[in-house]
């Protein structure tokens, strides 16, 4: 090192992923790059350079004055590098400047930041939205009784949140699609006048260039869609927060006229319901996309926090309004939970996700496009804009010579560009359900019997442990919870297991039987064993009904481990349906992604698949309690459960003679694939090229 040099400072911190050595290009990133950079002619920072090194921070180089005297190009100087025989050349930083993290490490930690933001605002949505669905229970027909409102109008008010949310989540699904189709087509044009089009001397070149296009494209497609999400899950929070609150103040200010507070009460459920088909259709779109390997096991989860939502929602409301002595106490409470909680997590997470993909927009502009009125593009933008200036001098050329030989690649993105455009404005509700000979509707069929199975036997458990078992209200509500507690408990496990080999459908299956086995206990235990025509006598035992309280207590443990089993996977195994199809959904195949997705209609198809959810979801919460109620009038506690059972196995057994008769052809669908797979490859492989023009990614 000469004896002149000092340590100095730069202002600007220079981009060292490519410079300008003895006046050549050198990039200290290849393999091959072992050249002496102990006198190296090095460009000042450019607008690009700035971009990288804000990410990269201040470094101190060393500046040979001796070299740089008389020097009166400002745009250049001439700098040592204190380790220079090594293959990549190394910053110093200044004295006593603290260690910093490296590019990748604050990449990785960024990516944990997001993950827990996303499970937190998930889990958020989902404690508050249930608390406010269910926290009514104990308190609405006392309420209702002081109106002098007839409490048979509760159970409507019950059941408009589940149907608002099954009305509304298709249409906010179709227009949440037409957005995305428009945001994508939008997303193309801009690219395609921000990038230059450019083709190569030999087809890998050019597919090259053509993959980096539509690799952008996705990117500001991906980025118009979190965008539309976030801002469909803050509105879908502010309606529930604020028709909540709305909905318990409703009996103060209009105490002199019931009918109209029953009237607005169910509005304000509906908005309710409304806000809820906006929040969950957003945040399990954002949830499928962002955890596609763990989507079990989130999902399991996210069923934890639903049951504690619903199991705690209930006895929050008994104590607030205990507490604040009046009915709005616990709404309020609630709406403002949901408004001064969920809310700000939700803007923080889209601060950190907008924030982040907007600093990787501007770093791949600043990568691709040149400095205004620099006319070298090779020293702003290289290696890839040096690339595609070389590799489309030289196809002009070739073109005069050879015409008929140059290959186009700009008509065939174009093409692509038209067929994915045309993709995903053709993606709605249908096309999902009529994939693959209507396969989502098996799993969709497990998730309806689950919260079927649900409505089903909790709305007539209470009036049966009441009149059989002789339990006062606290104890039915501990048989409530007893339920809830398992199928919590088992929630996470049972995602887990089913992400262990992506074969959702076992487990699903699995939960059908144990579901089905749990009600046919249900009804023979109380039909048979015990007799649902004995005497009261013969039931007032308090011994026999300590042990039959012991009984169904074990009954509903195991109806939750077989909710949760049934539950859980149904959402992954959905989505798996879009992404593989129904043999790679069989037991013993693995998940393949399929040939012909694609990368800029996931969301939509993301969405689709969401809607289809929620509406599955809360058909079962409707049809349920309704049926429940009437059979249980019509027939009795017994045959009801028997009648549910019978409903499960029916379609289990279903089920399990499609899936074998499409299984059974499931290896040669396999391997036709594969044949046609290869033979697309074959076609479209690119012959190896005898230029060195290489477009390399920054």
């Amino acid at each position: 090192m000469n004896q002149n040099a000092k340590m100095q400072h730069l202002e600007q911190p220079l981009l060292l992923q490519h410079h300008q050595v003895d006046g050549s290009y050198f990039d200290h990133t290849s393999k091959t790059g072992t050249a002496d950079l102990s006198c190296c002619k090095i460009r000042t920072a450019s607008k690009q350079d700035q971009v990288f090194g804000a990410m990269q921070k201040n470094y101190v180089l060393h500046v040979d004055d001796d070299k740089n005297n008389g020097n009166e190009n400002n745009d250049e100087e001439y700098v040592e590098f204190e380790n220079s025989r090594s293959r990549s050349p190394q910053l110093v930083p200044p004295p006593g400047a603290p260690a910093r993290r490296s590019f990748a490490s604050k990449v990785a930690l960024q990516k944990r930041l997001l993950d827990f933001l996303y499970l937190l605002s998930m889990c958020l949505v989902g404690l508050t939205s249930n608390i406010v669905c269910s926290l009514i229970a104990p308190i609405l027909p006392a309420e209702y009784a002081k109106l002098n409102i007839d409490v048979t109008w509760v159970g409507s008010v019950f059941a408009v949140y589940s149907v608002a949310v099954l009305l509304f989540t298709p249409v906010i699904s179709e227009k949440i699609a037409a957005k995305n189709s428009s945001s994508s087509k939008n997303s193309e044009d801009e690219t395609s006048t921000s990038t230059v089009s450019t083709t190569s001397t030999t087809e890998r070149t050019g597919k090259d260039l053509v993959d980096a296009q539509m690799k952008t494209t996705k990117s500001n497609y991906t980025s118009s869609t979190t965008k539309t999400r976030i801002t469909i899950l803050l509105f879908g929070l502010l309606l529930q927060g604020l028709s909540a609150i709305l909905f318990g103040y409703t009996p103060i200010w209009f105490a002199s006229n019931p009918e109209f507070v029953l009237y607005l009460q169910i509005f304000t459920r509906l908005l309710g319901g409304i806000g809820q088909a906006f929040s969950n259709l957003a945040i399990f779109s954002m949830v499928a996309d962002r955890f596609v390997d763990d989507l079990g096991l989130v999902m399991g989860l996210n069923e934890v926090i639903i049951g504690v939502g619903f199991s705690c929602g209930p006895p929050i409301g008994s104590w607030l309004e205990l507490i604040g002595g009046s009915f709005s106490c616990p709404f309020l409470v609630s709406g403002c939970l949901m408004l001064f909680v969920a809310v700000p997590v939700v803007v923080l997470l889209a601060w950190f996700e907008l924030g982040s993909r907007s600093n990787r927009k501007i770093l791949n502009r600043s990568l691709v496009q040149p400095e205004p009125g620099n006319k070298d593009n090779s020293l702003v933008q290289p290696p890839l804009a040096k690339a595609k200036v070389d590799a489309k001098n030289v196809e002009q050329e070739q073109a005069a010579q050879t015409p008929t030989r140059t290959p186009s690649y700009t008509k065939n993105a174009d093409k692509i560009t038209k067929e994915e455009e045309a993709t995903t404005s053709n993606i709605n509700l249908y096309s999902v359900l009529a994939k693959d000979n209507f396969a989502i509707l098996i799993p969709a069929g497990f998730l309806f019997l689950g919260t079927f199975v649900f409505g089903l036997v909790e709305p007539i458990y209470a009036i049966h442990a009441k009149q059989f078992l002789h339990l006062d209200v606290l104890q039915i509500g501990y048989m409530y919870a007893i339920l809830s507690i398992s199928y919590s408990l088992c929630g996470v496990p049972a995602g887990t297991i089913a992400d262990r080999e992506k074969l959702y459908l076992r487990s699903l299956k699995l939960g059908a039987g144990v579901s089905g086995f749990c009600l046919l206990l249900l009804g023979l235990y109380h039909s048979v064993l015990l007799g649902e025509g004995r005497s009261d006598e013969r039931r007032t035992s308090t011994d026999e009904l300590q042990e039959c309280t012991v009984i169904e207590a074990v009954i509903l443990v195991l109806l939750g481990l077989g909710q949760a089993l049934l539950l859980v996977p149904t959402l992954p195994a959905m989505k798996q349906t879009q992404d593989s199809g129904i043999h790679n959904l069989q037991d013993g195949q693995p998940m393949q992604k399929s040939e012909n997705t694609n990368n800029t209609n996931t969301e939509s198809v993301t969405e689709q698949v969401v809607a289809l959810f929620n509406i599955f979801t809360q058909l079962g919460l409707i049809i349920g309690p309704l049926l429940g109620a009437w059979l249980r009038k019509v027939s009795g506690f017994s045959s009801t459960m028997l009648l549910g059972a019978v409903m499960v196995w029916g379609y289990l057994a279903v089920v399990l003679l499609r899936t074998g008769r499409v299984g059974g052809g499931g290896d040669r669908v396999t391997k036709a694939t594969s044949s046609s797979r290869d033979e697309k490859e074959e076609s479209t492989s690119f012959g190896s090229s005898s230029t060195g023009v290489v477009v390399q990614e920054i």
